[in-house]
C-alpha cells in the first residue's frame, strides 16, 4: 500500500510517523502477525500488547522472575462474560444483556450471542511514563522503554476489546 498526499497527520517527520504506525499496527494486528509478515517503510511490525502482558509482545517485562520483582505489568483480572443481543418483541428496542443460564436465551428474538473477554492489568509507577511531573512529584521512567510504553498507552488509557 502506498499513501499519496495523506492528510490529517500529526507527525511532522517521516521517522516519527513510521514509529507511530509500527506501534499502532503492532497493537491492531497483534493476533494476526503470527500468520503473515507486515512491514512499514522496511521495518518489521512486531506484536504489541497494550496491557504489556504478552510474553511475545514488544516492550514486555516480566512482573516477577525467580521471586524477584522485575517491575512488569501484572494481570489482576481475567473475566469472560457470556452475553446476548436481543430485540424486545413489543417495542423493537435492542438490548445487550448477560446470559446467566439456558433460560436466558428464551426471552425475545435473539439477534446474536457471544462472549466479552475482559482483562485488567496493573502497571507499576514509571513502567509507562514519559519523564515529567504528576502533581508536584516527578515520575522517573523505569527504563529506556518506558516512554515507548507511555506512547502506546496514551491513546488507549481505557478501552474494551471484544475477542
Amino acid at each position: 500500500m502506498v499513501w499519496v498526499k495523506p492528510d490529517r497527520l500529526t507527525s511532522r517527520t517521516a521517522p516519527t510517523l513510521r514509529e507511530h504506525i509500527v506501534d499502532d499496527f503492532g497493537v491492531t494486528y497483534r493476533y494476526l502477525l503470527e500468520n503473515f509478515e507486515l512491514k512499514v517503510d522496511g521495518l518489521d511490525v512486531q506484536p504489541v500488547d497494550p496491557l504489556f502482558l504478552d510474553l511475545k509482545g514488544r516492550f514486555y517485562v516480566p512482573p516477577v522472575t525467580d521471586g524477584v520483582d522485575k517491575g512488569g505489568a501484572q494481570q489482576i483480572l481475567d473475566l469472560s462474560v457470556p452475553v446476548k443481543y436481543r430485540e424486545d418483541a413489543e417495542t423493537g428496542s435492542r438490548h445487550l444483556t448477560r446470559i446467566s443460564g439456558p433460560d436466558d436465551l428464551q426471552d425475545g428474538p435473539l439477534l446474536q450471542q457471544g462472549v466479552i473477554h475482559l482483562r485488567v492489568a496493573r502497571l507499576p509507577l514509571g513502567f509507562a511514563a514519559a519523564k515529567g511531573k504528576k502533581g508536584d512529584a516527578e515520575i522517573e521512567p523505569m527504563d529506556d522503554q518506558s516512554t515507548h510504553r507511555f506512547e502506546i498507552r496514551k491513546p488507549r488509557r481505557s478501552f474494551a476489546e471484544l475477542v
